[in-house]
Formats: C-alpha cells, structure tokens, sequence
C-alpha cells in the first residue's frame, strides 16, 4: 500500500481487502514503513546509494530514483500501520519481518 498516496485511500484498500476475506482468514502484507523524520533515515539513505553506486549504478541515476520514490510512495511508521490494520477490521496484527525500511504483517479479520 506504500503506493497508495493518502490516509482515506489505504483505509479504502484495507477496507476492500478485509470485505473479501472469509471470517476469520489470514491476512500477510509487507510494506515500506518508517518514521521518516527519523536520525537513521539520511544514514540509511546513503549507505543505500554507496551500495548501488559500488555495484555499478551510476550516482545520479540512484539519486534520482530517491526523488521519484519521494514522489510516488507514501510511507506511515510502523505503529501507523498496525493502527490502520486494526481500524479497517482486522485483529492483533503482529510484524513477522522487518528489513531495511520493508515490514512484514500477519493479521487476521475480525
């Protein structure tokens, strides 16, 4: 859902996702989250573009793809999501993964 822009529209998708699902089923979802006034967000940041650089991609190039990633995703914390999740329905989300910025939630609806 980290593509999809606005608080009302991630609500909409959960939402539209918990009518579908039978009582009780499993829900599993990754998605980017972090607090992104965060101190570790610019450390990240850079480390993340010394990686793609040192693996052959040209700086601007990865660079520009932070800007355009600015511009197209939108990104809530953790407790954010585990908020929403809840509002929309679903029960005692819990995060089985957490990688980088990627986070991995398991849930069931309610």
């Amino acid at each position: 859902s980290h593509f999809i822009k606005t608080p009302r529209e991630k609500e909409a998708y959960f939402r539209a996702i918990h009518s579908r699902l039978l009582p009780k089923a499993r829900l599993l979802t990754a998605d980017l989250s972090a607090i992104l006034t965060d101190a570790s967000i610019p450390l990240f940041n850079n480390a993340w573009i010394a990686h793609n650089v040192s693996n052959g991609r040209p700086a601007q190039e990865v660079v520009d793809d932070f800007k355009k990633s600015a511009e197209t995703v939108s990104i809530i914390s953790c407790s954010a999501y585990e908020r929403l999740l809840k509002k929309c329905g679903f029960e005692k989300p819990a995060m089985f993964f957490k990688a980088f910025m990627f986070c991995g939630w398991i849930t069931r609806k309610g």
